[in-house]
């Protein structure tokens, strides 16, 4: 066990935002001493799964990939969410410049990668995490197709194995693939948002700020601010002909693409 139940919260300004602040510091303390019983494996997995260091380079190097070349409507997606990671970075460093709030006096051990990490409010693991998660609710129409078709018949192989004969299973996996990932997904953010107190890194109210925040940037940037397909397609092809990559290779990927997916389908249809 980490913290003693002594821990005291830090003292909170006069009037009704100190109020706030302190039932605030009072119940986030209560909670994190909660957290001192939950392993610190599984804390600190979910902490590094919604890390801006992990999350971004993850994803520009999925939408640099030249396989995706086949897939616009995913690489659209992908470039989408990048970009909104890094809205979120911006928009979130600069409200915790703003406001300065430090962090619970109890947070211990914790990397600070940029000077905005030194503040608390509001939570960026929070809003990056119900940001992945809200745009993949409102991006299903592009992913959720692309798993069922292209990914679920490369199982088969490995299902037959122990249920030969898995195709009619297979054909029902297809439509609860989808909806499967999302309430997945939307568990693991909220619970990578919680993680924040449980560690004693953030407030509640950083969270739930945070967490707020996330999901209005979601709504906000896919609905205002959503690149085109063909614009990420036209970028990308011009970004990889800078670099170098041979249309050879290109060529290639494409049609090993296109023959083992023909090979898949086929084999799910039998």
């Amino acid at each position: 066990m980490e913290q003693p139940a002594e821990i005291q919260p830090a003292k909170s300004p006069p009037g009704l935002l100190g109020g706030v602040d302190a039932v605030d510091k009072w119940v986030s303390l209560r909670v994190y001493q909660i957290g001192t019983k939950v392993p610190r494996g599984i804390l600190r997995a979910l902490e590094h799964s919604g890390d801006g260091r992990f999350c971004i380079p993850i994803t520009a190097g999925i939408w640099l990939a030249p396989i995706l070349f086949k897939f616009p409507e995913l690489r659209s997606f992908i470039l989408n969410l990048f970009l909104a990671f890094m809205f979120d970075l911006i928009f979130i460093g600069i409200v915790k410049t703003i406001i300065r709030r430090p962090r619970p006096v109890y947070n211990k051990g914790m990397y600070v990668f940029v000077a905005a990490d030194h503040w608390s409010f509001p939570s960026g693991h929070s809003s990056r995490a119900l940001l992945i998660a809200t745009y993949f609710w409102f991006y299903e129409s592009m992913w959720g197709p692309l798993s069922a078709e292209h990914f679920v018949p490369y199982i088969k192989p490995y299902l037959d194995q122990i249920y030969p004969g898995s195709g009619l299973v297979l054909l029902g996996v297809k439509s609860l693939v989808a909806p499967a990932a999302l309430y997945l997904l939307t568990a693991w953010a909220v619970a990578t948002a919680t993680s924040r107190i449980l560690l004693g890194r953030h407030y509640v109210m950083d969270v739930i700020v945070g967490s707020a925040l996330g999901v209005a940037e979601g709504y906000l940037l896919h609905h205002l601010l959503h690149v085109p397909q063909n614009v990420s397609q036209s970028f990308h092809s011009w970004l990889l002909e800078k670099v170098g990559i041979p249309s050879w290779l290109l060529d290639m990927l494409a049609y090993y693409h296109d023959s083992s997916s023909t090979a898949a389908r086929d084999e799910l249809e039998k």
